[in-house]
C-alpha cells in the first residue's frame, strides 16, 4: 500500500492542470482549525492562493488518526506546493457512527474560509476510501464537489451503502486496491 500512496502526488499534479517551475525555497504555509469533535476540519492553506483543494479524508486507526498528526509531513508537502488541504475529523473516537454526516458538517465549517473558483480532488484511504466517495456524491450540499476523487484501499463496512450515481459524467474516479491486502482484506472494494 505504502507504494501506492507514492502515486498520490503525481495524480495531484496531473487533476490541477498545467505544472509548476520547482521553486527553490518552499512558501510558508499556514494550518487552522474549524468546527469541533466529530465536525472539526483542520486546513492546511499555501501561501500563495491555492492551485487545487485537497479534500484528505483518513482510515481506520486510532485516536491520533482523527487528527493530522500521522499525515501532518504530507500535508505540509502539500500546502508547499500550492495545495490547500482540507482534513476531517469525521469522527471523535474511531469507529464511531455518522461518519458522512459528520465528513459533511465538518466540510461545511471549513467551507467559508476556502479558496473560491480553484478546483476540488479527494482523496480517501480505508475507510475514507469508502467516505470520500460517498462524500462527492453529495458534495453539492457543501459547495465543494471534488472534480477528480482518488479511493486507495476502500473499505466501511459500518457506513450504509449510497447510491454513487451523481458521480456519473463529471467526476474521475481512480480506485486503487490489491489482491494482496492484508489491512482492508476482503470488507473493501471486492466484497462490494
Amino acid at each position: 500500500m505504502r507504494w501506492s500512496l507514492l502515486l498520490v502526488p503525481v495524480i495531484l499534479a496531473a487533476c490541477a492542470g498545467g505544472s509548476a517551475p520547482h521553486r527553490q525555497s518552499a512558501p510558508a504555509f499556514s494550518v487552522h482549525t474549524y468546527g469541533r469533535g466529530a465536525t472539526k476540519s483542520w486546513v492546511f492553506r499555501p501561501a500563495e492562493r491555492p492551485r487545487l483543494i485537497v479534500l484528505f479524508v483518513h482510515g481506520l486507526g486510532d485516536q491520533r488518526e482523527t487528527t493530522p498528526y500521522y499525515h501532518r509531513p504530507w500535508l505540509a508537502h502539500l500546502a508547499r506546493e500550492g495545495y490547500e488541504v482540507v482534513y476531517p475529523a469525521y469522527e471523535r473516537v474511531p469507529h464511531e457512527p455518522g461518519g458522512l454526516q459528520h465528513l459533511v458538517q465538518g466540510v461545511a465549517t471549513a467551507l467559508p474560509h476556502l479558496a473560491r473558483g480553484v478546483p476540488v480532488a479527494a482523496i480517501g484511504y480505508s475507510r475514507g476510501g469508502r467516505l470520500v466517495m460517498d462524500y462527492a456524491s453529495v458534495g453539492s450540499a457543501t459547495g465543494l464537489v471534488p472534480g477528480r476523487v482518488l479511493s486507495v484501499y476502500p473499505s466501511g463496512l459500518m457506513d450504509a451503502l449510497m447510491s454513487l450515481a451523481p458521480l456519473a459524467g463529471h467526476t474521475k474516479v481512480l480506485i486503487l486496491a490489491g489482491d494482496s491486502d492484508t489491512t482492508v482484506g476482503r470488507s473493501g472494494p471486492g466484497s462490494s
